[in-house]
This record gives structure tokens, sequence and C-alpha cells, in this order.
């Protein structure tokens, strides 16, 4: 990612052996329903925690914004339709907001998708979509992933866990937000 397309939305996603890992390193407990809000804490952000509704209401004036890149608009409206329902269930998967965090930086939302898989376990991922509200702003949250990532002294997506997330990878395919058909965590 250069340094002129951090403005841009992205999405990181992780697996759940990462996040499994980041669990010791973060003191995230053995249930954590929102874990981007406790590494965000461990690593002393400041953030706001939105809830599901200001989370829409966000994307939805990102979209009306006057001078922004289409490509940004429709991305924030396909979310907020889409991603933000209470939901969201196609052919065996599932993908549901979890939490968002607004920092001076930018807005990142959490959301969790699973994978369902007959006689076998059920597949899980993270995804964090993040929305920067200024070029620089985009390269503090990228050095904050960079952080977790480092702290955490795991690789958040092997080759084989980024083919199985092929159908939770897609709703973000479909929406056509950065990182989705590419890991962009090797960027980091």
């Amino acid at each position: 990612m250069s340094e002129d397309r951090f403005s841009q939305p992205f999405v990181l996603f992780a697996s759940k052996r990462f996040m499994d890992s980041a669990k010791k390193h973060f003191d995230l407990g053995l249930v954590t329903r929102k874990p981007l809000l406790k590494m965000l804490q461990g690593l002393g952000i400041d953030f706001t925690e939105l809830d599901r509704d200001e989370t829409k209401r966000y994307l939805e004036e990102v979209a009306s914004s006057r001078g922004m890149i289409i490509s940004t608009r429709d991305l924030a409206k396909q979310l907020s339709l889409t991603l933000l329902a209470p939901v969201v269930m196609a052919a065996k998967r599932v993908v549901a907001f979890t939490s968002a965090a607004d920092t001076n930086d930018g807005v990142i939302i959490e959301f969790l998708g699973q994978i369902q898989r007959a006689f076998r376990p059920t597949l899980a991922y993270y995804a964090w979509l993040v929305v920067p509200k200024s070029p620089d702003g985009g390269a503090r949250i990228r050095q904050v992933f960079k952080a977790i990532k480092e702290r955490v002294a795991s690789e958040p997506m092997t080759n084989e866990e980024w083919g199985e997330a092929e159908p939770v990878r897609k709703t973000f395919v479909e929406s056509g937000v950065r990182g989705a058909d590419e890991n962009l965590w090797r960027r980091l």
C-alpha cells in the first residue's frame, strides 16, 4: 500500500489461530466478544466505541461526503446495507458485526466471519475494515496493525487460511474494498 493510498478504506483478515495467540499477548481472556477493542486498549490507543447504528450512520456520512471518490462512496453504501444488518447469511457463511472503534485517525470496524462445514469444525475469521480519516491517519492505523502483528509474533493469515477464508472474503470483494483479494498483512 503506497503512502498516498492510505486514505482509502481497506480490510485486513485474521484467523482464529492468530486470535488465539493474541489472547495471550493482549490478555483477552478465554471468551472475548470485542477483541479489537481490547487490543487497542492494550496498545494505549485512544478510541470511542461505536455501536452498530453509530457505525452505520458513520458509513452513510462517509458515503454522502462531497468530493469523495466514487468507489469509496459505493463501498460505504454497500457495507452499510449488507454487513451491518444483524447477520448476513449466504451459502454456509455468516458475517456479523462485532465492534467498531472511532480513533482520531479513522474508524476500524470488526466483523466475525464463520464458515459452516459438514462434519468438521466451523472456521472463524476476523475482518477489520479500516476507514481512514486522512492519508496520515491511514498511515498511523497501519502502524497500529503492524504493532499488533509484531506483538503477537505470528502470521495473521497463512496461505492455507487465506484460501479457506474465501467465502468470508467474498463478502468484501463484492463491495470492492481493497485487501479482500490480497493479503495486505504482507505489505505492512
